[in-house]
């Protein structure tokens, strides 16, 4: 028997731009760059995680359910 924890559409790659994010100057956001080139915003709750959310670093992300352009 298998239990799906969680259930993860739409997942992209992109690499940490820097963080925190040139826009908006809080730990928990960072510039992301997207395989086609463009940059978000992406939320990054983990605070630096020993190095793995910073400058350089491969991120998975899922797209906010929030209504945001």
């Amino acid at each position: 028997m298998s239990i799906l924890l969680v259930d993860l559409e739409n997942v992209y790659s992109g690499e940490i731009v820097k963080r925190p994010s040139q826009q908006c100057k809080t730990p928990y956001v960072a510039d992301v760059q997207l395989q086609d080139g463009s940059t978000i915003l992406g939320h990054s709750p983990s605070l630096g995680c020993c190095g793995l959310a910073d400058k350089g670093a491969t991120v998975l992300m899922t797209r906010s359910k929030q209504n945001i352009n």
